[in-house]
């Protein structure tokens, strides 16, 4: 076997988390600037319908916070538009100036002012006035104007300070009605989206060829299979106990809340525990077997309170509080490793994720192994297959007050692939967990390979025999 190495993990693992974003943003505005863009390269808003029952709309407070530098490094690559035509064909003036001087123009004059622009609709604030005293094109403060019929566009300026375009007639009456749109247009951008797609590429490409490194030093994934050539370290069992109650389970979640409280701080623990064993098994290749013994404990204390509440309502017996194991009738049992890989150490999170998918799908919003829920819906259980089932059973023993066998065996069969999947990702095994669904309350037994043996036949052959 060849020896790994170990940054090329790190450099696999960092590749793809870093080029998968950047491939896919770079291909998303990629597609953005040839998809999205108009004829003149700008991306351009919708065209909104304005109206004003004064003398003008105004778009105000148009700035970019820079310098005199910075502004004038922007305006290489950044520029900004407003189109606007009159609604009915006819002339239309449209002015752009600086903010100071539009608000002195339109003081006391009745106007709209742009509050709040919508995907669909802008809306407005009416400003009651007067008609103002002079035509707006025979002052000299506009920056840049236009008027009379037809489409009018207007460069908005990238430069320090706030800047305001104004629609008006251009005799400056009341009542106007126009169409306008906006539109921005970078030129770097083509450029930056192919950079970013190149480097993203690139990046896991790397990943890939890394991963190829790392799995040529890795020993292969245990085949699954039969029960007897390969028994799982994790033996979990469960066995159904006298029916239990009808209403009892309605209850439970309160019966059974210093439990939860006491499992949610063991996790804590687990998780500490488990970060301390995975130091500790890269550096010497062995699981601490008072660390393990605690875990395991856990695992038991877990699956206990689950038997009593929403893993599966199998008994109506108080869970003890203690890790060690009794005589409840659930019980956790982890065969402890002589020896772990340490090279598997930072990957088995990888190699689990078929699995997480198909946990994901079993326990569904459930956390911690299914004993906290939604509460804020009064469910105790999760939304997966096994808080379906987990509700047929409540049903079942509400109507009949009985808990089917096969219903029993399949539920438990379901905690039992969520359980070994936890052991694989907790380190506490290199065994990889079947994609097997081992129904029933005990560990499937191994099974003896068939015994064939070979009688001596009394057949005679004969040769040259004749008639």
């Amino acid at each position: 076997m060849k020896p790994l190495r170990w940054p090329l993990i790190m450099i696999s693992i960092l590749a793809g988390l870093i080029g998968f974003p950047l491939a896919v943003g770079g291909a998303a505005i990629l597609i953005g600037q040839f998809a999205l863009r108009d004829a003149d390269g700008y991306y351009a808003s919708t065209d909104y319908a304005l109206s004003s029952p004064g003398s003008a709309v105004v778009l105000d407070d148009l700035h970019l916070d820079l310098d005199q530098a910075g502004a004038a490094e922007t305006s290489r690559y950044l520029s900004a538009r407003v189109r606007v035509r009159a609604a009915d064909g006819g002339p239309v003036f449209v002015g752009l100036a600086r903010q100071g001087d539009l608000d002195e123009f339109l003081a006391g004059v009745a106007h709209d002012r742009v509050t709040d622009i919508r995907r669909q609709s802008i809306d407005l604030q009416t400003i009651p006035g007067r008609v103002p005293a002079d035509r707006p094109a025979e002052h000299t403060f506009w920056i840049a104007s236009s008027s009379g019929t037809g489409e009018h566009e207007l460069m908005v300026p990238v430069q320090p300070g706030r800047w305001a375009v104004v629609a008006m007639n251009p005799d400056g009456s009341a009542g106007l009605s126009v169409q306008t749109a906006a539109g921005l247009h970078v030129d770097l951008l083509t450029t930056a989206a192919a950079l970013l797609l190149i480097l993203g590429s690139l990046a896991l490409l790397g990943a890939v060829v890394a991963a190829r490194g790392v799995r040529r030093g890795l020993p292969p994934i245990p085949v699954n299979r039969p029960a007897a050539e390969q028994p799982s370290p994790l033996s979990l069992t469960a066995r159904p106990d006298t029916p239990p109650g009808r209403w009892l389970w309605m209850v439970k979640w309160i019966l059974a809340l210093p439990h939860f409280l006491i499992v949610a701080g063991l996790w804590c623990a687990f998780i500490v525990v488990t970060l301390v064993a995975g130091a500790t098994i890269l550096v010497r290749g062995r699981y601490p077997r008072r660390l393990f013994d605690f875990n395991v404990g856990v695992l038991r204390w877990t699956w206990r309170v689950g038997h009593y509440s929403y893993l599966t309502l199998g008994t109506d017996r108080y869970p003890p509080f203690t890790l060690a194991s009794t005589d409840f009738p659930a019980d956790i049992e982890v065969a402890y490793p002589t020896s772990l890989a340490r090279r598997l150490v930072l990957i088995k999170w990888l190699l689990a994720i078929p699995h997480l998918l198909i946990v994901a799908m079993i326990i569904g919003s459930t956390t911690i192994f299914g004993l906290a829920g939604d509460w804020s819906r009064g469910m105790p259980f999760g939304a997966g297959m096994l808080g379906v089932l987990i509700i047929v059973v409540a049903g079942h023993l509400v109507l009949r007050r009985s808990y089917p066998r096969g219903l029993f065996n399949l539920v438990v069969g379901l905690n039992r692939w969520v359980f070994r999947v936890f052991v694989y990702l907790a380190l506490m095994t290199d065994h990889y967990p079947p994609f097997r669904l081992d129904l029933g309350g005990s560990e499937p037994q191994p099974v003896a390979p068939p015994v064939v043996t070979v009688a001596e036949s009394p057949a005679r052959f004969m040769v040259g025999a004749s008639a």
